[in-house]
């Protein structure tokens, strides 16, 4: 659910299950995908690196946000 609260805002709603097993999922995923783009690379191994790490940077902008959101929920404030 998305909802535009005016002035620039929105606001979004997700189940805190969902986001557990989403950012779960995506921190399992990561290291593989990571492998998928090193070994894509193939020679080029200064490449397939600097791509791994790029593809990590974003995975972990992604589980960060998650957990910010996940943050808001009662079980996780304290």
């Amino acid at each position: 659910m998305i909802e535009n609260i005016g002035q620039g805002f929105v606001k979004i709603g997700v189940k805190q299950e969902e986001l557990e097993e989403s950012i779960t999922g995506l921190q399992q995923l990561k290291p593989i995908l990571q492998k998928q783009v090193f070994a894509g690379n193939g020679r080029n191994v200064r490449q397939g690196e600097e791509d791994a790490k790029e593809l990590g940077k974003h995975f972990d902008t992604a589980i960060e946000a998650m957990t910010i959101l996940l943050s808001g929920f009662p079980e996780y404030q304290n």
